[in-house]
């Protein structure tokens, strides 16, 4: 703990000595202003439209069984 205090002063220090000095700013030569061009107008994805079925298209198609055949050889014919 006694040597904490030191210790904590001297990397401190150490980074404190590493520190870069701020970048020198001209503030007497003014640059003029100008206009920069309008960025390009983003792509849009158009989905195309997708025909939807009309209501009677999806309805089950009927399944007809035919009618029994006779066992009479006879009566078939």
């Amino acid at each position: 703990m006694t040597r904490l205090l030191p210790l904590s002063s001297v990397c401190a220090l150490a980074l404190a000595a590493c520190a870069e000095k701020p970048p020198t700013i001209a503030y007497d030569d003014p640059q003029p202003a100008h206009l920069e061009p309008e960025p390009p107008k983003p792509v849009q994805v158009v989905s195309l439209p997708e025909p939807l079925p009309l209501p009677g298209e999806l309805k089950p198609v009927a399944v007809e069984t035919p009618p029994p055949e006779a066992t009479d050889p006879a009566r078939r014919v």
